[in-house]
């Protein structure tokens, strides 16, 4: 059976091509606008670049999950009472969220997607999602159609055969 740190190990070994994806896509999180009239005529500024403030959660998936469920999942109970990742988004944290599926073969990123988080808390998406108890029995989440999310305008960017 695997536990947190075992998990968390064998997340870390990727976490550098979840930081290129994240890059990769930062435009998708940004917009580009023309500057007014003022900007321009008294500050030289011809365009403004907003990025959306907030943090990105990053979790990393087996491939064979996305394989067989078609999901992404949220801690939603520990036995331990600590704060879980459903009850953190609940009260707002974590702007965006990227998941990605590893390939177990090479070790590739093998599918992925961006999730704007704030369109998930607004899409009624985690008001009451189905729970399941995970293996370790200590621990349970929730999960969502990866097609919900899609269905909900929630994905902003995805890469990776499906």
């Amino acid at each position: 059976m695997r536990d947190f740190k075992t998990d968390y190990t064998w997340q870390e070994t990727h976490i550098e091509r979840a930081k290129a994806i994240i890059k990769e896509n930062l435009g998708r999180l940004a917009t580009i606008e023309i500057a007014p009239d003022e900007l321009d005529m008294h500050e030289v500024c011809d365009a403004v670049f907003r990025i959306a403030e907030g943090m990105v959660a990053v979790r990393l998936r087996r491939a064979h999950y996305l394989e067989k469920f078609q999901d992404v999942t949220f801690r939603s109970y520990r036995e331990s009472g600590m704060k879980t990742e459903l009850a953190k988004i609940r009260e707002g944290f974590a702007r965006w969220y990227l998941f990605g599926w590893i390939d177990e073969d090479d070790g590739s990123v093998f599918t992925w997607l961006i999730l704007d988080m704030d369109r998930v808390r607004k899409s009624g998406l985690l008001n009451s999602p189905e729970e399941t108890i995970n293996f370790d029995r200590e621990t349970r989440f929730v999960h969502i159609g990866i097609n919900q999310l899609f269905s909900k305008g929630c994905i902003v960017a995805a890469g990776g055969p499906r």
